[in-house]
């Protein structure tokens, strides 16, 4: 007796609905950070589209990670002309007058920080810390930025 050619064909995998249709399970394919995408809306995504967003992902991705670099370098840039590790430690290095920072942020929060640079007297009455309320805004948000980040 013989079976048809049909009953012998296994389902389609992801892998041959990419060879054969050109479409690919979307959620699949993208970072685990993506939107989730029904499987109506798989059907309608090709190729094309997909490439497109990831791109977009990737692009996006990019830019926060050098942004975020860049704004840390900016921020020990301006905490070295401060010369805040005279009195401050940050990874074993700088000095021991003040606190230490290597995980402020675990502690302090952002506005605390910016606070804190801006009139330390108003936190400690009795802190040798000198006000940086004269620095610009930007600087300060860079600085209460970085030291948050420090966990």
């Amino acid at each position: 007796m013989m079976t048809s050619n049909r009953s012998l064909k296994k389902p389609l995998t992801w892998f041959d609905r990419l060879t054969t249709s050109g479409y690919l399970p979307i959620v699949s394919t993208l970072p685990p950070f993506a939107l989730s995408v029904s499987e109506g809306e798989r059907s309608i995504l090709k190729r094309p589209t997909r490439t497109l967003i990831l791109g977009a992902l990737a692009v996006i991705s990019i830019t926060v990670i050098l942004f975020g670099c860049e704004m840390h370098s900016r921020a020990k840039q301006i905490m070295q002309q401060q010369k805040c590790l005279e009195c401050h430690t940050i990874n074993g290095k700088g000095g021991a007058v003040g606190p230490n920072l290597s995980n402020v942020g675990s502690r302090r929060s952002r506005d605390y920080i910016i606070q804190q640079l801006k009139d330390p007297k108003s936190h400690n009455p009795d802190t040798q810390m000198p006000s940086f309320k004269d620095l610009p805004e930007q600087d300060l948000k860079d600085v209460a930025d970085y030291l948050a980040s420090l966990k």
